[in-house]
């Protein structure tokens, strides 16, 4: 998951997803997906494919926006509130946005299908309130090269009531995300561009859950943290003019380092932190082989695509994936696509704590009639290796015309 093409620290008590969400969807552009495994290019987590938001950057003016939902039973209801001023003054601009979102909770009484089978307290949906502010600016200093920059603040926090085994619990959570990128731009020749950034970002998750049923005891008061800096260099643009059209690579490296922490205010004792850097290097090209058809102006009818990422990483030593694809135009409107690479998986940091998250006691009628009770512990390895692929991909884009 990139934003303007920079990772994002990832949140949750694991640090394994980034939440969307966060984002105002006023301040995106657009959205950009690679459905392939893309570790050629990308890393190691990008074995499934990318998703990169594209920022807005041309807002002259004034935007707000009001909206307010509500549900045909219940009383949960969504408000939003959200405000974006831009100004382009020709030789730069710059955006500034702020969004504000609450929603309220969906009880179970509220649903004919838990009405009668849930014990209140339940919360189907959760309480939740949603702050965000996002700023981009960026500034041409000579008329070949641009500073940028972009920051970003989100904060959520949300409760809920749950019942389970009727015992009720109530569940606060809050989550401060932040990322900040600052970089220059430009050409290094007509046919070569360079791009030189930085980039953090940093997501901090607040998680307890006391007891309703004796006077709020806190049972869980844990926060965990992820941190993700990076250094970036890359180059752009033409490699060579072929008399089937142009040769396009990009060439570039990577400076990361990522830590995770976890801390459980109730036992002072059970807690972790680890950290990893990584450094990589990644090279990728588009080579037409057969022209176009027709006009000069359309797509070469035959790409081969070459890609290649070389990292090493501090815990868990090197890696090189390649990946290899055609595209094949083989009538107007109609492109067959094909590749093949090999990805490497990094296990979390989160995963790599030795010391268990939770040790639960099961009834043997879980498992069966005379099976006997279980303790099942919940937590990470520290003995955890990488995980390899190879990954094949083809598809199919066409468009019907009458």
């Amino acid at each position: 998951m990139l934003l303007d093409g920079q990772r994002i620290a990832p949140g949750n008590n694991s640090g394994n997803f980034v939440d969307l969400s966060l984002i105002p969807l006023s301040a995106i552009d657009r959205i950009e997906v690679m459905p392939d495994g893309a570790s050629a290019i990308y890393g190691s987590d990008a074995v499934g494919g990318v998703v990169n938001i594209i920022l807005r950057h041309d807002i002259e003016g004034g935007e707000t926006g009001l909206r307010f939902g509500s549900v045909t039973k219940g009383s949960r209801h969504d408000i939003q509130a959200g405000q974006v001023l831009g100004h382009d003054w020709g030789t730069g601009s710059a955006m500034l946005i702020y969004n504000f979102d609450k929603v309220t909770a969906l009880t179970a009484n509220a649903r004919d299908y838990t009405a009668q089978t849930t014990k209140e307290p339940f919360d189907l949906l959760p309480e939740q309130q949603i702050q965000s502010v996002v700023l981009t600016a960026q500034q041409n200093v000579v008329s070949a090269v641009q500073l940028f920059g972009d920051g970003t603040f989100s904060h959520r926090n949300g409760q809920s009531d749950l019942t389970y085994f009727g015992v009720s619990y109530h569940e606060p959570q809050s989550i401060n995300s932040y990322t900040a990128t600052a970089g220059a731009r430009g050409d290094v020749s007509d046919a070569i561009k360079f791009e030189l950034s930085s980039n953090y970002g940093s997501s901090h998750t607040q998680s307890q859950v006391s007891l309703l049923s004796s006077g709020g005891e806190l049972t869980a008061d844990s926060s965990v943290g992820t941190n993700v800096i990076s250094a970036n260099a890359k180059l752009d643009g033409t490699l060579a003019t072929l008399p089937t059209g142009f040769a396009l690579f990009a060439a570039g490296g990577q400076y990361r380092r990522e830590t995770y922490s976890y801390q459980d205010h109730l036992s002072g004792s059970n807690a972790f932190a680890d950290s990893r850097n990584v450094i990589a290097g990644f090279v990728e090209a588009r080579v037409p082989l057969v022209g176009p058809y027709g006009s000069e102006s359309q797509a070469s009818a035959l790409e081969l695509e070459l890609a290649d990422r070389f990292e090493r990483y501090s815990d868990f030593g090197n890696t090189n994936n390649p990946k290899v694809g055609l595209i094949w135009r083989a009538l107007p409107g109609l492109k067959i696509r094909g590749s093949y690479g090999t990805s490497f998986v990094a296990p979390l940091l989160s995963e790599l704590n030795p010391i268990p998250s939770q040790v639960a006691a099961l009834p043997g009628s879980l498992f069966g009639v005379g099976e006997s009770a279980s303790l099942v512990v919940f937590g990470g390895n520290p003995n955890l290796k990488p995980q390899k692929s190879r990954n094949w991909a083809f598809g199919v884009t066409g468009i019907l015309k009458k």
